[in-house]
């Protein structure tokens, strides 16, 4: 009964421990602005590629990660991109655009950012598909000016 019960809870719990986790994650730039990354900071996580350090207007690159085979399943992923010029009257430098990544144990988040402008004008950075309980997630992350 013990040795069963262990299988049980083996196969419900310990997938996590043996599974790995791979994220291939693209960065389009829908704008005719250039882009420098500004921030490219792996917390958790393999690295198998990082973004491009100039991204050009209405281009992409990517980034891709992977978990730990054993061990902790986690991945962990901060990257902001700076505009090159000043697209808004209202800074003096331009800030950057924050995107974020995580997978933690069969669990994805990401996030993105937006920057107002007073004459109502935006530049997002924006994501869909960040879904994918186990093995490849493939989210992107767009960049806009509205």
């Amino acid at each position: 009964m013990k040795v069963s019960v262990l299988v049980l809870m083996l196969a419900l719990f310990g997938a996590s421990v043996v599974v790995s986790h791979d994220v291939i994650a693209f960065i389009v730039n829908d704008s005719q602005y250039y882009y420098d990354l500004s921030t490219s900071r792996v917390e958790k996580g393999s690295v198998n590629n990082l973004p491009a350090i100039r991204l050009e207007p209405f281009t992409y690159t990517n980034f891709s990660l992977t978990s730990p085979f054993i061990g902790v399943d986690v991945i962990k992923y901060t990257f902001a991109y700076t505009p090159e010029t000043s697209w808004c009257s209202d800074f003096t430098d331009p800030p950057a655009l924050e995107g974020y990544y995580e997978y933690s144990f069969g669990s994805n988040t990401c996030t993105g950012s937006t920057i107002a402008c007073s004459d109502n004008r935006t530049m997002e950075l924006t994501y869909n598909e960040c879904n994918g309980f186990w093995g490849t997630t493939q989210p992107t992350y767009t960049i806009a000016v509205q």
